[in-house]
């Protein structure tokens, strides 16, 4: 017996099957943190021709021993019948017909030659697939290189199909074949809304941490945070906005943990630290605990980012800043899962992190930050990269398109700062030190980024045109530019009728969109916003952003213009 899966997991795994049919060899799917990735997977396995239904084994790989324990427990859960086995450590069940295996465990080339008969691979948070051992992994199970007799397939699952260092994740998924965002998600009532809250934190400075590897020093950080009025704001936060919510918070060091931990104690918090070294039954019991509520606040150093389950958690606190996009997103992720009597999940951001990032879907294959814009500050100035010019922002370093918000910015004024002001939040209080925070809209700016048309099709607006990327019926990809109103003006982009991969296919429509002005859906009214996603035959449920309305209007009139004109064989 299995479970019954969703409409969107019963597609994904149809997506999936399909894209094998058709000769895809490493499809990928990225579906928000709660879409039920596991449940995808074992299923999957089950139909697979090359799978468990075939008389191969099933491959599910990870990076950390967490996710791999996690994979073997949902899979053996979503379908009891099939023998599920773990490689890991001094585990080496390579005998079950579904195999949880860490990649590191696999890196040893010993343990590696033990897998027999592997036909389906499914690569876990598919964008770590691109490090140098996963990469010799999939090669020696036949998934990378040339096909050869008996090789396996893949497929790769994410939340995030993002880096924050540049390597390429199209050099190993060819096509993002369903993707499930977290706006969706929310909107058709499998995940929370999350409700974003900006703390400031007056005397935190990161100007001085240094940068590797694409974002800042964990020590660096660590020392920042630590010295800064973070863990007093921290305290007065969580009681002001979220005094009764269990509560998971991100730092950046285990020592930052517990100087966090120690302040909510003292102000009368029960919280505990879970971190890379914790010992396993102590991990064990103060997960019980706070499953139980006797804990309410879960202090953790960069360990429940990913592949964790912890649905009775309703406030998020990110204390520990990241350029990263992918990274915030799988924070947040793990308060947004549905329990009885939670209907939403509140933010907390101590660090600025939503002012660089928001909850849209990443997509990134290419690598060196080709695709997307990613937006950076210059220090003192709120003006992102992309935005429309709005003000005389005289910052040395300001690029000629940015936005304040309709004021001078003047070096030092933002428009947190006017926010501050318009709401009086920068008098004789704050300056007391008094708890200073205000609203963020998460999904704000996310119709400027990728969409995808409710037939499958990504693509890119701008304020007169959409570029998408259609797949050929004979193999790869063309990017295809089309007028919004004008029926009949649509032309392929000059030398992209035909582009091997989607990775490239993607970076040539991003080159063509950036040679237009970006759309900008200048309604800001809720209730006109309302009204013109009614008009569109758009639900407008309740509780929705600024933000996810103007995404979901954009995605809604590019599906109306694209999906009626695509051929036959494009269509998922």
């Amino acid at each position: 017996m299995t479970i019954k899966l969703h409409g969107y997991q019963v597609e994904a795994v149809e997506a999936f099957l399909r894209a094998h049919a058709q000769g895809i060899r490493r499809p990928a799917g990225v579906l928000a943190t709660g879409a039920g990735k596991s449940v995808i997977a074992a299923r999957t396995v089950r139909v697979s021709p090359d799978g468990v239904a075939g008389g191969r084994r099933a491959l599910i790989l990870a990076h950390r021993k967490e996710l791999v324990e996690t994979n073997a427990k949902r899979v053996h859960d979503a379908s009891p019948d099939l023998r599920v086995g773990i490689v890991k450590g001094a585990r080496n069940e390579t005998q079950a017909n579904v195999i949880s295996a860490c990649t590191a465990t696999l890196a040893n080339p010993g343990r590696l030659a033990q897998l027999r008969d592997v036909g389906l691979v499914i690569y876990d948070e598919a964008h770590h697939a691109v490090s140098r051992t996963s990469v010799e992994i999939l090669t020696a199970l036949g998934c990378l290189g040339e096909p050869r007799p008996g090789g396996a397939v893949a497929l790769g699952l994410t939340a995030t199909m993002v880096r924050g260092d540049k390597l390429a994740l199209g050099d190993v998924w060819q096509d993002i074949v369903y993707s499930k965002d977290m706006a969706e998600l929310i909107s058709e009532g499998f995940l929370v809304r999350p409700r974003g809250v900006r703390v400031r934190v007056e005397d935190l400075d990161l100007s001085k941490v240094r940068k590797s590897g694409g974002d800042w020093s964990a020590a660096g950080l660590g020392a920042a945070v630590e010295d800064s009025m973070a863990p007093k704001k921290i305290v007065e936060a969580l009681q002001e906005h979220a005094a009764d919510r269990q509560t998971i918070l991100f730092a950046p060091l285990v020592h930052t943990a517990e100087v966090i931990r120690d302040a909510l104690r003292a102000g009368g918090f029960t919280a505990e630290v879970v971190h890379g070294g914790t010992e396993e039954r102590e991990r064990t019991r103060i997960l019980e605990l706070f499953q139980a509520g006797t804990v309410q606040v879960l202090c953790n150093a960069m360990v429940f980012t990913e592949g964790t389950d912890l649905p009775m958690c309703s406030c998020v606190v990110i204390a520990r800043p990241t350029e990263n996009p992918g990274l915030f997103i799988q924070m947040i992720g793990r308060g947004l899962r549905l329990w009885p009597g939670k209907t939403d999940c509140v933010v907390l951001d101590l660090v600025d992190a939503t002012g660089r990032h928001r909850l849209t879907l990443p997509v990134q294959l290419f690598g060196e930050d080709v695709l997307g814009d990613k937006p950076e500050r210059v220090p003192g100035c709120a003006c992102r990269p992309g935005d429309e010019r709005t003000c005389g922002c005289p910052v040395e370093g300001c690029t000629d398109d940015c936005e304040c918000l309709g004021s001078p910015c003047g070096c030092t004024w933002g428009a947190q700062d006017e926010l501050d002001h318009a709401l009086g939040l920068d008098g004789p209080a704050y300056r007391e030190g008094a708890l200073v925070s205000s609203v963020v809209d998460l999904f704000e700016g996310a119709e400027r980024g990728w969409l995808r048309t409710h037939a499958g099709v990504w693509f890119l607006a701008t304020a007169q045109r959409y570029v998408a990327v259609l797949p050929r019926r004979d193999g790869g990809y063309g990017v295809v530019s089309m007028h919004k109103a004008r029926v009949g003006d649509s032309a392929w982009v000059p030398g992209c009728e035909q582009v091997s991969e989607l990775a490239y296919a993607m970076a040539h429509a991003q080159g063509e969109a950036a040679g237009q002005e970006r759309e900008q859906v200048e309604l800001r009214a809720r209730s006109t916003l309302t009204f013109y996603a009614k008009q569109w035959g758009l639900t407008v449920q309740p509780g929705m952003s600024i933000g996810e309305l103007r995404k979901m209007i954009v995605t809604g009139q590019g599906s109306a213009r694209i999906d009626r004109n695509l051929p036959g064989w494009v269509r998922r």
